[in-house]
């Protein structure tokens, strides 16, 4: 990777931690502050990003739609950041030393998790899947609700990042 490949991962990487400190921050202030949830609610209603929509199977929808609004980079950067590390040529001759039906595995594992990811990110739909309440205090909205949505999320990028190393081309 060029030096300027590395800045552009670091810089987005820096992005994604940055919106998720701020989502957690913003989403503490709206529910400890009247005032910061009156500016933060109307913040949410003004900006054309669909955090109402992704918080409608929610206990607190306010609460999450807050938090989905400044979460919201965090997609974006993170598909860049996968990209910008893993979506380049191999340093090397990698693929002499792989067994003769990689390929075949490879590529039904990584559909696999494409669709299990996506189906799983589907279903959620904004709503509690663990079984638990996550809208009673705040560290679960913040840890039990984004888990879920993390490891969909993890399962379809390497899913993304197994078919493209099956499709690389030959060193």
């Amino acid at each position: 990777m060029t030096n300027m490949g590395i800045s552009a991962y670091r810089w987005l990487i820096g992005v994604i931690v940055l919106a998720i400190g701020l989502a957690a921050v913003m989403t503490y202030l709206a529910s400890v502050n009247a005032r910061a949830w009156a500016n933060l609610t109307g913040l949410v209603n003004a900006v054309p990003v669909p955090a109402r929509f992704r918080a409608t199977g929610s206990d607190f929808p306010d609460l999450t739609a807050i938090y989905f609004l400044w979460a919201s980079p965090v997609f974006p950067a993170s598909l860049a950041a996968v990209v910008t590390h893993f979506w380049r040529p191999d340093d090397g001759d990698t693929r002499a030393h792989r067994p003769d039906d990689f390929e075949v595995k490879m590529g039904f594992g990584s559909l696999f998790m494409i669709a299990f990811g996506g189906a799983t990110l589907w279903a959620m739909d904004g709503e509690e899947v663990l079984g638990m309440p996550v809208g009673t205090q705040l560290p679960q909205l913040l840890v039990l609700g984004w888990i879920p949505f993390a490891i969909g999320g993890c399962l379809m990028g390497m899913g993304v990042i197994g078919l493209r190393r099956v499709f690389a081309p030959l060193s």
